[in-house]
Protein backbone atom coordinates (compact mmCIF):
# COMPACT_ATOMS: atom_id res chain seq x y z
CA UNK A 1 0.00 0.00 0.00
CA UNK A 2 2.87 2.39 0.71
CA UNK A 3 3.41 4.83 -2.13
CA UNK A 4 0.04 4.07 -3.74
CA UNK A 5 -1.88 7.17 -4.73
CA UNK A 6 -5.14 6.83 -6.61
CA UNK A 7 -6.30 10.02 -8.30
CA UNK A 8 -8.34 8.89 -11.28
CA UNK A 9 -10.74 6.16 -12.32
CA UNK A 10 -7.93 4.44 -14.25
CA UNK A 11 -5.74 4.54 -11.13
CA UNK A 12 -8.55 2.97 -9.11
CA UNK A 13 -9.06 0.10 -11.55
CA UNK A 14 -5.31 -0.52 -11.69
CA UNK A 15 -5.17 -0.59 -7.89
CA UNK A 16 -8.07 -3.06 -7.59
CA UNK A 17 -6.53 -5.25 -10.32
CA UNK A 18 -3.13 -5.29 -8.63
CA UNK A 19 -4.52 -6.08 -5.19
CA UNK A 20 -7.09 -8.58 -6.50
CA UNK A 21 -9.70 -7.24 -4.09
CA UNK A 22 -10.01 -4.41 -1.59
CA UNK A 23 -12.41 -2.84 0.87
CA UNK A 24 -14.35 0.31 0.09
CA UNK A 25 -13.45 1.89 3.45
CA UNK A 26 -10.90 0.54 5.97
CA UNK A 27 -12.08 -1.82 8.70
CA UNK A 28 -10.17 -2.05 11.98
CA UNK A 29 -10.62 -5.81 12.32
CA UNK A 30 -9.83 -6.66 8.70
CA UNK A 31 -6.22 -6.31 7.44
CA UNK A 32 -7.20 -5.69 3.82
CA UNK A 33 -6.35 -2.57 1.82
CA UNK A 34 -9.15 -0.12 1.06
CA UNK A 35 -9.79 2.11 -1.91
CA UNK A 36 -10.35 4.97 0.52
CA UNK A 37 -6.80 4.63 1.86
CA UNK A 38 -5.44 4.41 -1.68
CA UNK A 39 -7.07 7.77 -2.43
CA UNK A 40 -6.72 9.56 0.92
CA UNK A 41 -3.82 7.81 2.61
CA UNK A 42 -4.11 7.34 6.38
CA UNK A 43 -6.68 10.12 6.80
CA UNK A 44 -10.00 8.81 8.19
CA UNK A 45 -13.34 9.75 6.72
CA UNK A 46 -14.09 12.90 8.73
CA UNK A 47 -16.26 14.77 6.25
CA UNK A 48 -17.92 14.08 2.91
CA UNK A 49 -15.71 15.73 0.29
CA UNK A 50 -15.10 15.39 -3.45
CA UNK A 51 -12.91 12.32 -2.95
CA UNK A 52 -15.61 10.59 -0.93
CA UNK A 53 -18.19 11.34 -3.62
CA UNK A 54 -15.84 10.04 -6.30
CA UNK A 55 -15.20 6.76 -4.46
CA UNK A 56 -18.90 6.36 -3.64
CA UNK A 57 -19.74 6.68 -7.33
CA UNK A 58 -17.18 4.06 -8.35
CA UNK A 59 -18.85 1.37 -6.22
CA UNK A 60 -21.94 1.46 -8.44
CA UNK A 61 -20.30 2.40 -11.74
CA UNK A 62 -17.48 -0.16 -11.91
CA UNK A 63 -19.73 -3.26 -11.71
CA UNK A 64 -22.21 -1.81 -14.21
CA UNK A 65 -19.37 -1.39 -16.71
CA UNK A 66 -17.89 -4.82 -15.97
CA UNK A 67 -14.70 -3.35 -14.50
CA UNK A 68 -14.92 -4.85 -11.00
CA UNK A 69 -17.43 -6.64 -8.79
CA UNK A 70 -18.73 -4.71 -5.79
CA UNK A 71 -20.84 -5.74 -2.83
CA UNK A 72 -20.60 -7.11 0.71
CA UNK A 73 -18.13 -9.97 0.89
CA UNK A 74 -15.26 -10.42 3.36
CA UNK A 75 -16.88 -10.51 6.81
CA UNK A 76 -19.91 -8.88 5.17
CA UNK A 77 -18.00 -5.66 4.52
CA UNK A 78 -18.27 -3.62 1.29
CA UNK A 79 -15.56 -4.85 -1.10
CA UNK A 80 -14.36 -4.62 -4.68
CA UNK A 81 -13.14 -7.75 -6.47
CA UNK A 82 -11.10 -7.27 -9.62
CA UNK A 83 -12.24 -8.68 -12.92
CA UNK A 84 -9.33 -11.13 -13.00
CA UNK A 85 -9.83 -12.24 -9.39
CA UNK A 86 -13.59 -12.77 -9.67
CA UNK A 87 -13.37 -16.18 -11.44
CA UNK A 88 -11.06 -17.36 -8.64
CA UNK A 89 -13.54 -16.32 -5.97
CA UNK A 90 -16.38 -17.98 -7.84
CA UNK A 91 -14.40 -21.21 -8.25
CA UNK A 92 -13.20 -21.24 -4.64
CA UNK A 93 -16.79 -20.79 -3.45
CA UNK A 94 -18.00 -23.72 -5.53
CA UNK A 95 -19.33 -21.71 -8.49
CA UNK A 96 -22.37 -20.50 -6.53
CA UNK A 97 -25.83 -20.73 -8.09
CA UNK A 98 -28.80 -19.41 -6.13
CA UNK A 99 -31.03 -22.38 -6.95
CA UNK A 100 -28.48 -24.90 -5.73
CA UNK A 101 -27.65 -22.83 -2.66
CA UNK A 102 -31.32 -22.70 -1.72
CA UNK A 103 -31.82 -26.41 -2.38
CA UNK A 104 -28.81 -27.15 -0.15
CA UNK A 105 -30.24 -25.06 2.67
CA UNK A 106 -27.58 -22.33 2.36
CA UNK A 107 -30.00 -19.54 1.40
CA UNK A 108 -33.32 -18.69 3.07
CA UNK A 109 -36.59 -18.23 1.21
CA UNK A 110 -36.29 -14.43 1.13
CA UNK A 111 -32.92 -14.62 -0.65
CA UNK A 112 -34.38 -17.13 -3.10
CA UNK A 113 -37.29 -14.79 -3.78
CA UNK A 114 -34.97 -11.82 -4.39
CA UNK A 115 -32.73 -13.77 -6.77
CA UNK A 116 -35.73 -15.17 -8.62
CA UNK A 117 -37.30 -11.72 -8.95
CA UNK A 118 -34.09 -10.18 -10.35
CA UNK A 119 -33.62 -13.10 -12.73
CA UNK A 120 -37.14 -12.64 -14.09
CA UNK A 121 -37.36 -8.84 -14.02
CA UNK A 122 -33.80 -7.65 -14.57
CA UNK A 123 -31.66 -5.32 -12.44
CA UNK A 124 -33.74 -4.09 -9.51
CA UNK A 125 -33.20 -1.32 -6.97
CA UNK A 126 -32.80 -2.10 -3.30
CA UNK A 127 -35.61 0.36 -2.62
CA UNK A 128 -38.02 -1.60 -4.78
CA UNK A 129 -37.08 -4.86 -3.07
CA UNK A 130 -37.54 -3.28 0.35
CA UNK A 131 -41.03 -2.19 -0.62
CA UNK A 132 -41.83 -5.74 -1.73
CA UNK A 133 -40.34 -7.64 1.21
CA UNK A 134 -39.91 -5.11 3.99
CA UNK A 135 -36.63 -3.37 4.77
CA UNK A 136 -35.15 -5.82 7.28
CA UNK A 137 -36.02 -8.92 5.24
CA UNK A 138 -34.81 -7.43 1.94
CA UNK A 139 -31.55 -6.08 3.40
CA UNK A 140 -30.73 -9.44 5.00
CA UNK A 141 -31.43 -11.25 1.71
CA UNK A 142 -29.33 -8.80 -0.30
CA UNK A 143 -26.39 -9.19 2.07
CA UNK A 144 -26.59 -12.99 1.90
CA UNK A 145 -26.76 -12.95 -1.90
CA UNK A 146 -23.81 -10.59 -2.21
CA UNK A 147 -21.71 -12.61 0.24
CA UNK A 148 -22.49 -15.68 -1.87
CA UNK A 149 -21.41 -13.80 -5.03
CA UNK A 150 -24.86 -14.25 -6.54
CA UNK A 151 -25.51 -10.49 -6.80
CA UNK A 152 -23.46 -7.38 -7.50
CA UNK A 153 -24.22 -3.69 -7.35
CA UNK A 154 -25.14 -2.45 -10.80
CA UNK A 155 -25.62 1.32 -10.90
CA UNK A 156 -28.20 3.37 -9.04
CA UNK A 157 -31.81 4.50 -9.36
CA UNK A 158 -32.96 7.94 -8.29
CA UNK A 159 -35.22 7.92 -5.24
CA UNK A 160 -38.05 10.34 -4.55
CA UNK A 161 -36.14 11.53 -1.47
CA UNK A 162 -32.66 11.02 -0.06
CA UNK A 163 -29.79 9.13 -1.63
CA UNK A 164 -30.18 7.21 -4.91
CA UNK A 165 -31.03 3.55 -4.39
CA UNK A 166 -28.44 0.90 -5.32
CA UNK A 167 -29.46 -1.39 -8.17
CA UNK A 168 -28.62 -5.11 -7.92
CA UNK A 169 -27.98 -7.57 -10.73
CA UNK A 170 -27.09 -11.26 -10.97
CA UNK A 171 -23.35 -11.88 -11.25
CA UNK A 172 -24.14 -14.47 -13.92
CA UNK A 173 -25.47 -11.68 -16.17
CA UNK A 174 -23.17 -8.85 -15.11
CA UNK A 175 -19.98 -10.95 -15.42
CA UNK A 176 -20.78 -13.91 -17.69
CA UNK A 177 -17.16 -14.34 -18.79
CA UNK A 178 -16.03 -14.63 -15.18
CA UNK A 179 -18.65 -17.32 -14.55
CA UNK A 180 -17.45 -19.23 -17.62
CA UNK A 181 -13.80 -18.91 -16.56
CA UNK A 182 -14.64 -20.21 -13.08
CA UNK A 183 -15.90 -23.49 -14.52
CA UNK A 184 -12.40 -24.30 -15.79
CA UNK A 185 -10.61 -23.53 -12.51
CA UNK A 186 -9.70 -25.93 -9.73
CA UNK A 187 -11.27 -24.66 -6.46
CA UNK A 188 -8.16 -25.42 -4.37
CA UNK A 189 -5.87 -23.63 -6.82
CA UNK A 190 -8.28 -20.70 -6.96
CA UNK A 191 -8.22 -20.41 -3.17
CA UNK A 192 -4.42 -20.49 -3.30
CA UNK A 193 -4.44 -17.53 -5.69
CA UNK A 194 -6.73 -15.60 -3.33
CA UNK A 195 -4.44 -16.36 -0.39
CA UNK A 196 -1.50 -15.01 -2.42
CA UNK A 197 -3.43 -11.80 -3.05
CA UNK A 198 -4.04 -11.53 0.69
CA UNK A 199 -0.27 -11.51 1.08
CA UNK A 200 -0.16 -8.25 -0.87
CA UNK A 201 -2.46 -6.68 1.70
CA UNK A 202 -0.75 -7.97 4.84
CA UNK A 203 2.47 -9.97 4.32
CA UNK A 204 2.61 -10.96 8.01
CA UNK A 205 -0.71 -12.83 8.01
CA UNK A 206 -0.46 -16.34 9.40
CA UNK A 207 -2.28 -19.29 7.77
CA UNK A 208 -4.75 -19.09 10.66
CA UNK A 209 -5.37 -15.40 9.94
CA UNK A 210 -5.97 -16.16 6.27
CA UNK A 211 -8.37 -18.96 7.13
CA UNK A 212 -10.29 -16.70 9.52
CA UNK A 213 -10.69 -13.98 6.88
CA UNK A 214 -11.87 -16.36 4.18
CA UNK A 215 -13.82 -18.82 6.34
CA UNK A 216 -17.24 -17.28 5.79
CA UNK A 217 -16.85 -17.17 2.00
CA UNK A 218 -15.31 -20.45 0.98
CA UNK A 219 -15.00 -24.01 2.24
Amino acid sequence: MRGVKVKTESDAIAFIDRMGFCLLFPQKDLPVASLWQAVKGPHPLAEWDEDASMIWGWKDDFPRRGLAWYGKLLRRKPCFVSRRALPRFLAAMGRPDWRRLYADGKLPAAARDVASWIEENGPTSAGSLRRRLGKARADKALTELQCALVLTHYGTEEASAGWPSAVLELVARAFPEAVDEARALDPAEARGDIEEWLGLHAPDLTPRDVSRILRAQMP
